[in-house]
């Protein structure tokens, strides 16, 4: 993964989570093997937009989520 901002939570990013753009939220609880992630994909940092690029387990491949990134920073 490039070098970008990761937080890990336990309830889903909201609009008062400014982040730099690109910060990787990863949404899990500790009740199953699935997590969500988010990425924060509004330059301004201080009005966060959070998207939800999908639903992950650990048998995702590390690359695949990287791909899904990457092509969403690409968009802008």
């Amino acid at each position: 993964m490039e070098s970008r901002n990761v937080i890990v939570r336990h309830g889903a990013p909201s609009v008062l989570d400014e982040s730099e753009y690109g910060t990787v939220c990863i949404h899990k609880d500790n009740k199953n093997d699935s997590y969500e992630i988010y990425l924060q994909v509004n330059s301004r940092s201080m009005i966060p937009k959070w998207e939800l690029m999908g639903e992950f387990n650990s048998k995702t491949p590390q690359g695949h989520i990287d791909s899904i990134i990457h092509k969403r920073l690409q968009e802008q």
